[in-house]
């Protein structure tokens, strides 16, 4: 899972970080209750946790994410790489918006140009279009490319 975490940690970060350390809540760009590495929260009234928790959590969660992108995809079982970067997109956005996404139609007719494409499409976040988000399917993106054996574009 090292891709998948490295993209989490890199894309994610450790935001409200407060004098003492500890990570509390915040909301994010959708207007989420988050706190640590992306991870919803109930609000924005939970206690802050240390960064070593805000870790755990983190990769405690990744199987669930998983299993969603293979439930939705099953084809990408053979695509370990690939697997690991549209996981990153459904830790992301939530297995609901790939269920619904065309996105999903793209890596189920493992047309990788195609879900690159699709990828690029996923960078609003509270109404606007956020420079981390493009950068974030951008990665996921050379991820599959790299996969897949396609020159870069």
């Amino acid at each position: 899972m090292s891709i998948l975490l490295d993209l989490i940690e890199k894309f994610e970060g450790m935001h409200k970080r407060l004098p003492s350390g500890l990570i509390g809540p915040y909301l994010c760009p959708a207007g989420k209750p988050t706190q640590g590495l992306g991870m919803l929260v109930e609000s924005l009234g939970v206690p802050p946790i240390t960064e070593e928790e805000a870790r755990r959590r983190c990769e405690a969660a990744l199987p669930f994410y998983k299993a969603q992108a293979l439930k939705y995809s099953p084809n990408l079982a053979k695509f370990p790489d690939i697997l690991d970067a549209i996981t990153d997109f459904v830790y992301n956005l939530g297995p609901g918006a790939y269920a619904a996404s065309t996105l999903r139609k793209a890596v189920a007719a493992e047309d990788w140009e195609w879900v690159i494409r699709e990828l690029r499409k996923w960078v609003m976040g509270g109404g606007r279009r956020l420079p981390g988000l493009v950068a974030r399917r951008g990665a996921e993106g050379a991820i599959i490319a790299r996969a897949a054996g396609l020159s870069a574009g």
